[in-house]
């Protein structure tokens, strides 16, 4: 069966009979069913089909057009699964992911990355940083868990885990969130957010609270921002406070940050 065969190259090979051992010195190649493994040396357990890479080692997937490069890695052929040590690097169709580890199911297309975790999409300018994060490849997303950063053209997007569609261009962001503008020099903080990339429009759900240049502060629920417009606006009853204590409350608002008109339905001044 072609899909079950290994071969394997090197300068060296000791082959140890009894234990069914394989033993590889110098630069060394493995080849199986569309996967070329690169690496200083190989430790190939013949019967369990397990290969033990060590040194500059590179994984080439030619079927899903994946790059893997790692320190060392673990290939267990029956599962169709490759265990990275020490620093890893994965390159698919225009997205770098760099961690610690990496944990890669070839038979399902998920990498599960472990530690010091940046996701670069070169192509829409994202660079999203985390503990740890999962790349479901068929579905396209990634899902972080941990201390999560996302930072794209000015917008830097803290949160405790993420969601990015990567075909939708469309974040989710949970658990303490705070999202930043640092162009326009405004701050939100709230416990989930949405940011939907493509038309530069974030929703945020929940209590909200929002610095805006450090002259107004507004607490209210599932806002509305528009990155292009610069408009802040909501729903729902809100409290705009300005630097100098003046307290406005409404049952809607849209804020203007360009023209710094507030626009509501019931206004009360205080």
């Amino acid at each position: 069966d072609e899909k079950e065969k290994i071969i394997i190259k090197s300068k060296k090979i000791t082959y140890l009979k009894n234990n069914e051992f394989v033993f590889t010195d110098g630069k060394s190649k493995a080849i199986s069913a569309g996967i070329i493994i690169d690496a200083d040396s190989f430790e190939y357990n013949k019967i369990n089909k397990i290969i033990n890479a060590y040194g500059n080692v590179k994984i080439d997937n030619q079927d899903e057009n994946y790059l893997i490069y790692t320190d060392e890695v673990t290939y267990q052929k029956n599962e169709e699964l490759f265990l990275t040590k020490g620093k890893s690097k994965a390159i698919n169709e225009g997205i770098v992911i760099d961690a610690d580890n990496f944990k890669y199911d070839k038979l399902n297309s998920v990498i599960n990355a472990n530690g010091n975790v940046s996701i670069d999409n070169k192509e829409e300018n994202l660079l999203i940083y985390a503990n740890d994060a999962t790349y479901l490849k068929k579905e396209q997303l990634f899902l972080t868990k941990g201390k999560s950063k996302a930072i794209n053209e000015g917008i830097i997007i803290d949160a405790n885990n993420f969601e990015y569609n990567k075909i939708d261009n469309i974040i989710n962001a949970n658990g303490n969130v705070k999202i930043e503008d640092t162009t326009n020099n405004y701050l939100i903080l709230t416990n989930e957010a949405t940011h939907y990339k493509n038309s530069n429009k974030i929703i945020t759900q929940g209590k909200t609270e929002a610095d805006i240049k450090s002259q107004y502060f507004v607490t209210s629920r599932d806002v509305t921002y528009l990155k292009n417009k610069k408009i802040l606006s909501s729903n729902h009853k809100t409290k705009i406070q300005d630097q100098k204590s003046q307290v406005y409350f409404a049952d809607n608002f849209s804020f203007s940050l360009n023209q710094e008109i507030i626009k509501g339905e019931n206004f009360l001044i205080i």
